[in-house]
C-alpha cells in the first residue's frame, strides 16, 4: 500500500545526487528520488521516496496541490526480464482556493509528495529482490477557474528511479531499517 503524504508544498533546498530530472514539458518539470539519494535497500525496508516539481519558466505558476490522475510505473527484473506493474489513482476536485493550489516562483522547486512503501501495510512492490525501477506520471486538469485562478494544466512525468533490493544479511534486524525520521 502507497502512503502519499501531501502537507504543506515548500521550498527545497534538496540536492540530486542520485537521480536525473523527468521531462520538461515547456514549463514544469517532475523529479522523484529516494531518501538520502539511496540505491539499495534491504528486502522489507521501508522505502522512502520523495516527488519534487520545478518551475523551468521565468513566470510564476499555479498548480492544483495534487493531480487530477496519477499513474505509479513499476519495473521489476525477473531473470533480465522487465515485469512492468501499474497503480492509478484518480483524486477528488479542489475543495478550496487556499488549500488546494500552490503558487511555483520561477527557477523554485517544490517537495510536492512523499511516498511509503512499508512491508508491514501489505505494499506488493519492492517485495522481491532485484532491480526495481519507478517513474511517476500525473495528469493536472484542475486549474481553479471557479475559484478565479487560471491553473497550470498537462501531463508530468518524472525521471525514471532505479531501486536494488537485496536479501537481509544474516544478523540484521528488519526492524532496525524501518526506523522514522
Amino acid at each position: 500500500i502507497v502512503v502519499f503524504l501531501l502537507g504543506q508544498c515548500i521550498l527545497s533546498g534538496c540536492k540530486d545526487n542520485q537521480s536525473h530530472s523527468g521531462e520538461v514539458n515547456g514549463s514544469l518539470q517532475s523529479r522523484i528520488e529516494t531518501d538520502f539519494s539511496r540505491s539499495e535497500y534491504l528486502l522489507g525496508e521501508t522505502v522512502v521516496i520523495r516527488e519534487y516539481i520545478k518551475n523551468t519558466t521565468d513566470q510564476d505558476i499555479v498548480i492544483c496541490a495534487w493531480p487530477s490522475k496519477e499513474e505509479l510505473i513499476f519495473t521489476h527484473y525477473e531473470n533480465s526480464k522487465p515485469v512492468v506493474y501499474r497503480d492509478v489513482a484518480l483524486c477528488d476536485k479542489p475543495v478550496s482556493k487556499n488549500k488546494s493550489f500552490v503558487t511555483i516562483k520561477s527557477g523554485a522547486e517544490i517537495h510536492h509528495g512523499t511516498l511509503e512503501f512499508k512491508e508491514e501495510s501489505g505494499g506488493k512492490y519492492f517485495d522481491k529482490t532485484g532491480r526495481w525501477e519507478l517513474k511517476i506520471v500525473q495528469f493536472y486538469d484542475f486549474t481553479g477557474e471557479r475559484f478565479g485562478l487560471d491553473g497550470w494544466r498537462g501531463k508530468l512525468s518524472s525521471n525514471v528511479l532505479s531501486i536494488n533490493i537485496v536479501p537481509q544479511r544474516e544478523g540484521e534486524k528488519q526492524g532496525k531499517a524501518n526506523r522514522k525520521l
